[in-house]
């Protein structure tokens, strides 16, 4: 019989679950750059976990350093660039960083 967990694993479980949300203010960017990545994350449907990864990829990071930065395995962020390419039409990391650059708001 299975059990039901108490209160304890689940408070572990939620806890673990939580840092690895990391949301813009974890990457300590200003206001107008959160604005625009929100908009291009519109734009392109992308979720907050292949924005989180864009901004990493616009520091200029690989993509080891980007699972450590975000806190994620390396083969989730390289799934995670993957559907990046497909929902940007890009191919190439730079690629990504460049139409972030031109992407105007409007």
């Amino acid at each position: 019989m299975d059990a039901a967990p108490n209160d304890d694993q689940r408070v572990a479980f939620t806890r673990r679950k939580v840092e690895h949300r990391k949301t813009f203010e974890t990457f300590q960017i200003d206001e107008g750059f959160a604005r625009k990545l929100r908009a291009f994350g519109d734009r392109y449907q992308l979720t907050m976990a292949e924005l989180r990864l864009v901004i990493v990829l616009q520091e200029g990071r690989g993509l080891k350093a980007a699972a450590r930065r975000i806190g994620v395995g390396y083969e989730t962020v390289r799934t995670q660039v993957k559907s990046v390419f497909i929902k940007t039409g890009t191919k190439r990391q730079a690629d990504v960083v460049t139409l972030l650059a031109s992407f105007s708001e409007s």
